[in-house]
C-alpha cells in the first residue's frame, strides 16, 4: 500500500500544479480544463456529493480574495487504501483546503464501497465525485506481452505538476503514442516523471516552468524542504539541512544556472 506522504503528493499535483501554474502562464484563466469536463469522461459509479456543514457555508473558509482555478484535486486509490487516503486528506484539508474549498475527484477500477465514501466525505469541506476508470483505460493493451511485462514491471507513484491543456496538447501527444507504441511503459519502465521531463523540455517554453521552493517534497530517500522565507512563511516543520536539493545527483544546480543564471548557487558543503 502506498504511504499517505505519496498521496498527498498525487493530491498538490492535481490542485497545486494547475493553479499555480495557470496562474504563471495563461491570461484565459478561465479557460483552463473544466472541472464538469472531467466528470464527464468518466463512467461514475453512483456520482456522490457530500452535504457542506451548515458552520461552513459562508465562512471564511469558502471566502478568499485569491483568484482560484478551475481545479480539482484528484486521488488515485482502491478501497483498501482508505486510511492512508483519510491521512492525507486531513493534511490537505488542515493545511489548505479548508480556506479554499475546492472538489475532490475519486478514480478506482472497482466501485467505491460506502464506507470509503462515507468516512472520506465526513472529513472533506466541499463535495466529491466517485469515479470508476474503464478497464480499457485501466489494463494493459492487448498487444502486450504479459508475462514479459510481469518480469520487468514495477509501478511507481509520482508527484507531477502540470497543465492538462499542455499535456492534452496535439505536439504532447503524438510525442507520447510514440512512446506507447515502442512498449517501453510497460517492458523498460519508463516512468511518468523523466516522460513528462523530457515533454516539458521539448515542448514549452522557458516561462511556462516553474521550481516550487515553497512546497515540501519527499520521495525516500530524497527530500525538497523549503528554505530561507518559505520555510517560515510556510510554517514548515522538515529539516532544511536534509534537502538533497544541492546533494550531488540533483538536478537542482543545473535548473537554476538555466532558469536563474543571475542567482548565486549555494556550497552545498557549507
Amino acid at each position: 500500500m502506498l504511504s499517505p506522504a505519496r498521496y498527498l503528493l498525487v493530491v498538490l499535483l492535481s490542485l497545486i500544479g494547475v493553479h499555480f501554474l495557470l496562474t504563471i502562464t495563461h491570461e484565459q484563466y478561465g479557460n483552463a480544463v473544466n472541472f464538469s469536463h472531467l466528470k464527464d469522461k468518466l463512467s461514475c459509479s453512483a456520482p456522490h456529493e457530500t452535504v457542506q456543514p451548515e458552520s461552513l457555508v459562508g465562512s471564511e473558509f469558502h471566502n478568499t480574495t485569491q483568484r482560484k482555478a478551475n481545479a480539482a484535486f484528484v486521488i488515485l486509490a482502491r478501497n483498501s487504501e482508505l486510511n492512508g487516503v483519510l491521512e492525507s486528506i486531513k493534511m490537505m484539508e488542515d493545511r489548505f483546503n479548508r480556506k479554499f474549498g475546492y472538489p475532490y475527484v475519486f478514480l478506482n477500477e472497482q466501485p467505491f464501497t460506502s464506507d470509503f465514501i462515507k468516512y472520506t466525505s465526513d472529513i472533506i469541506s466541499t463535495k466529491a465525485e466517485y469515479g470508476v476508470i474503464p478497464a480499457e483505460h485501466w489494463y494493459q493493451p492487448e498487444w502486450i506481452d504479459e508475462e514479459r511485462a510481469t518480469r520487468g514491471r514495477q509501478l511507481l507513484q509520482q508527484k507531477q505538476i502540470g497543465d492538462l491543456n499542455f499535456w492534452r496538447s496535439p505536439a504532447y501527444m503524438a510525442f507520447f503514442e510514440h512512446l506507447e507504441k515502442a512498449g517501453g511503459f510497460y517492458y523498460e519502465r519508463w516512468g511518468d516523471a523523466p516522460v513528462h521531463s523530457i515533454g516539458a523540455a521539448l515542448l514549452a517554453r522557458r516561462d511556462q516552468l516553474h521550481f516550487f521552493n515553497d512546497i515540501g517534497y519527499k520521495h525516500e530517500p530524497f527530500m525538497h524542504c523549503p528554505s530561507g522565507a518559505a520555510h517560515t512563511k510556510g510554517k514548515c516543520w522538515c529539516d532544511q539541512k536534509e534537502s538533497f536539493d544541492y546533494d550531488g545527483y540533483s538536478c537542482h544546480v543545473k535548473y537554476e544556472r538555466t532558469m536563474m543564471p543571475s542567482t548565486p548557487v549555494p556550497d552545498p558543503l557549507s
